[in-house]
């Protein structure tokens, strides 16, 4: 598998991961090594390896979670398959991260929240991302 059949793939999310398969396929080239040389130049032109990358227009995406309270140790959020969530309380610290499944649900385990917010993100691939401040209720 090359870059940009990494590219269409699901399981490849991150640039970095494509042009891994890129390098795989780079390996089996039996041609002068020119052509070696000329696929080696042409990622590392792509540059960073946490891009993901888009093709066309990325689509608009939402998620929903349960009342939050302060006691809670795990969050459950509902959005779109295969997407990356992660939260973050009002000092912009990480609290939990997680991956959503093939029906896009997630259970994400989290830090004590001592804040009355907490901010969501969530990212996938062809998609827009979403950022959104959730209230956190009292126990």
């Amino acid at each position: 598998m090359g870059l940009f059949d990494a590219l269409m793939h699901k399981d490849y999310l991150y640039i970095g991961e494509m042009i891994n398969e890129q390098r795989k396929a780079i390996e089996r080239i039996n041609d002068e090594e020119n052509m070696k040389n000329r696929h080696i130049y042409l990622i590392t032109l792509l540059g960073d390896p946490s891009l993901t990358p888009y093709i066309g227009i990325p689509e608009k995406q939402n998620f929903s979670c349960d009342k939050i309270t302060q006691g809670d140790k795990k969050i459950k959020i509902k959005t779109t398959p295969y997407a990356y969530i992660a939260l973050s309380n009002s000092k912009s610290k990480l609290i939990g991260t997680g991956y959503s499944d093939k029906d896009g649900n997630v259970e994400i385990e989290i830090e004590p929240i001592s804040s009355t917010e907490v901010k969501i993100v969530v990212t996938a691939k062809f998609r827009i991302p979403v950022m959104k401040t959730i209230t956190i209720y009292e126990d």
